[in-house]
């Protein structure tokens, strides 16, 4: 079964949440980020790139801790909040041509490592040793794994009920997605969530194959230096944002070949062809 558990997040006040939410940094330009941090000074980006602009590049390690310290301000200033109690929280996108409502939750390393959490595909070593030296040098949990699980119509009526309910968050963002976000803090609501999750045989990683190796390779190394280890221990635990299957719209991924290493054209199309069916499209695009 899929083990799921509420956590107590730190978030935007609800006055504040559409100044401090921000996009994935790669769909920013650099001259963007500019003008956000020069404009906005509430904006998350402000936590994750302190050293931005600057000639002299921070080392990785002193980079972090200046990460860590800018969230601290946050949080100090009231920017940024810490629920008192342990919460799930609903979230759901809406743009033009979709929209989708899932859970932000925590799941286990555990159910990871024994291929409850399912993945399709490979790490590096590398990039996953980079993101544990930045879960150990920032000490908090910025981007989610996606996860998909099956639908189970008990799970969609409890969301159905709770999305009724008033809203933390309701805003639209530059990109003109709406962002909505519920607080689910009853704990008769959170068992019985976490008994319908019960229910789950697995969870399948959509999106975040690095989060989950690296939030993985962070917890067995805190684990190794924890005498005390109990298993109960945040560093246990991915944050995760769950969507029924039935919620998430998949795009075909593209691949262009741009040098054919000496073959002909039909050469290369008759290897091709030992691993996959081929079409001629002609002009068609496609």
């Amino acid at each position: 079964m899929a083990f799921i558990k509420p956590f107590k997040a730190i978030r935007p006040t609800p006055e504040k949440a559409s100044k401090v939410a921000s996009q994935s940094l790669e769909t920013y330009s650099k001259q963007e980020i500019k003008e956000i941090l020069q404009q906005n000074k509430n904006s998350f980006l402000q936590i994750i790139l302190p050293d931005f602009g600057s000639n002299s590049k921070l080392s990785p390690k002193n980079r972090y801790k200046e990460i860590h310290k800018k969230i601290l301000e946050f949080i100090e200033d009231g920017i940024l909040i810490q629920d008192p109690k342990p919460c799930f929280y609903l979230y759901k996108i809406e743009k033009e041509d979709y929209s989708c409502c899932g859970i932000f939750c925590a799941t286990q390393t555990e159910d990871y490592r024994n291929n409850i959490i399912k993945r399709h595909e490979s790490t590096i070593e590398k990039r996953e040793k980079l993101f544990a030296n930045y879960l150990e040098g920032v000490g908090f949990k910025a981007e989610p794994v996606l996860m998909i699980y099956p639908d189970r119509k008990e799970i969609s009526e409890i969301i159905k009920l709770e999305i009724k309910k008033s809203p933390e968050y309701h805003f639209k963002s530059s990109d003109l997605i709406t962002h909505t976000l519920w607080k689910i803090s009853k704990p008769e609501t959170i068992d019985l969530l976490k008994r319908e999750f019960d229910q789950i045989n697995a969870f399948y990683i959509a999106d975040g194959h690095h989060r989950c190796a690296s939030t993985n390779r962070y917890s067995l190394r805190r684990k190794r230096k924890n005498l005390n280890h109990t298993g109960a221990e945040s560093y246990n635990y991915i944050m995760s944002y769950l969507l029924a299957e039935s919620e998430v719209k998949i795009y075909e991924f593209n691949r262009m070949v741009k040098d054919l290493n000496g073959l002909t054209k039909e050469t290369f199309l008759n290897k091709l062809e030992t691993y996959f069916n081929i079409y001629p499209k002609g002009k068609e695009i496609y």
